[in-house]
């Protein structure tokens, strides 16, 4: 994206790899600075944009994590995991109808294609997100704070709070099961 201040004009090229914004986020955008009294807007978006193999890519994720019973240890981890649960029924609507949506939208557009079980895994990640609450000592702030990826690496790693226990009793073996479940019925109906 750059800025034309000559004519106040905004190009946006989405033909790269690595430039995927929705187009439906413009919607919401606002223009704040530099204040203009008229702006011209020129998109050009990739149309063929390839939803399934990055679903298929974190379903997978989910599978090898299974077979080798990993489990987050900390927060930064469950964090992690409980993010790639809640982006499921974005990326499962814009793989069967090709179509961007906002995330939040999502939920209600694709919940009756699943069983309450299939659903479960989504309903406690949304619960556990909600209520989602932790606090760091002065040393883990300390720690947070430092710049470079390898200190951060070892600081999410070894230096994070432990997941708590009630959430931890939550993410049972049924969560697991059930986000199997998931798993399963979205490869058969994007497959």
């Amino acid at each position: 994206m750059h800025d034309s201040e000559a004519k106040n004009t905004i190009v946006f090229n989405g033909d790269g790899p690595n430039n995927y914004l929705p187009v439906t986020n413009l919607e919401h955008d606002k223009l704040i600075y530099p204040k203009f009294k008229s702006l011209e807007l020129h998109l050009k978006t990739n149309q063929d944009v390839d939803y399934q193999s990055g679903l298929i890519r974190m379903l997978n994720q989910f599978e090898k994590r299974e077979i080798e019973n990993w489990r987050p240890t900390n927060i930064y981890q469950l964090k992690s995991v409980l993010s790639q649960v809640l982006l499921i029924p974005c990326l499962y609507f814009s793989t069967i109808h090709n179509d961007r949506i906002f995330k939040r939208e999502s939920f209600n557009k694709v919940k009756d294609n699943f069983t309450e079980l299939e659903w479960k895994p989504i309903a406690c990640a949304t619960n556990i997100r909600t209520n989602w609450d932790y606090s760091l000592t002065s040393f883990q702030r300390l720690l947070m704070g430092l710049s470079g990826r390898l200190n951060r690496k070892i600081v999410t790693r070894f230096f994070t709070p432990k997941i708590p226990i009630a959430i931890q009793e939550k993410l049972n073996d049924k969560f697991y099961e059930n986000l199997k479940l998931l798993v399963k019925k979205i490869k058969e109906d994007i497959v």
